[in-house]
């Protein structure tokens, strides 16, 4: 099965600084996170409160966050603020690459969440078979 994650935001989070930004910023080790793999993460307040569970996939030098949309204004707004001096560049990219997720298939270039269920990012959907087109 795959579908087309509409409600979900991507930033592209890249530069120098990236990895040991990141590191900083999220609950789970950043420098364990292998390409083709996605790590999950919680984003929390200084008190430990989660702000946003996201996704974290690490593509060459570049990072890319997948959360709910609803959260997109407060991570990013959160993440711009702690860059500080850092050598970061945040882009939404939502509007670039699809998301999509696919349940018990292969998918070229996807990113594996466990055994079962991967996360790929695309440029367009043409030759894909969506599970939830209307």
């Amino acid at each position: 099965m795959i579908t087309q994650l509409n409600n979900r935001t991507l930033l592209k989070l890249s530069g120098t600084d990236v990895q040991s930004f990141l590191q900083g910023q999220f609950s789970n080790n950043i420098d364990a996170l292998e390409w083709s793999t996605v790590q999950i993460n919680a984003y929390c307040q200084h008190q430990g409160k989660i702000i946003a569970l996201l996704w974290v996939m690490k593509q060459g030098s570049d990072f890319y966050l997948s959360f709910a949309s609803d959260l997109a204004d407060i991570v990013t707004k959160r993440l711009t603020m702690f860059k500080m001096m850092s050598d970061v560049t945040i882009t939404d990219v939502s509007d670039e690459l699809i998301q999509l997720g696919v349940v018990d298939q292969e998918f070229d270039g996807a990113f594996k969440l466990n055994d079962q269920q991967s996360v790929a990012l695309v440029e367009n959907v043409d030759g894909v078979e969506l599970d939830n087109e209307s």
